[in-house]
């Protein structure tokens, strides 16, 4: 809040301008990582009974788990050409989308390599 305040030669709109955007990159941000979240009370369950062996479920779980940051280690530069390109919000409103439709439907997902393949996307 002081280096809010403190800014030299900035209105107060400016400065209120600042915190919105502040707050939107926030909850953007908190509805990436809940999503995040979501597929881990269900994925061990969801990929012992798509991989049918209880022995591999640690390690398919695994990938499951680490899919969305693997996702979003490579489509950050595409991202960023893109926030260039069409501007930051919307591409945070594309990326918000993309993420609910890909959450949705990985519920949906009747196999291993399908839901890996939209855990990869989420990210």
């Amino acid at each position: 809040s002081c280096t809010l305040t403190a800014m030299e030669g900035k209105g107060a709109t400016d400065v209120m301008f600042l915190r919105q955007q502040v707050f939107v990159a926030f909850m953007a941000n908190l509805a990436e990582g809940v999503a995040t979240c979501q597929i881990f009370p269900f994925a061990a369950r969801m990929v012992g009974t798509m991989r049918g062996t209880p022995e591999a479920v640690a390690l398919f779980t695994g990938l499951v788990y680490s899919g969305n940051g693997v996702g979003v280690l490579f489509s950050t530069p595409f991202w960023t050409r893109l926030s260039v390109k069409y501007g930051c919000r919307n591409c945070l409103i594309a990326s918000l989308m993309l993420t609910s439709t890909s959450m949705f439907l990985c519920s949906l997902a009747s196999s291993f390599p399908i839901l890996l393949g939209l855990v990869l996307l989420r990210g």
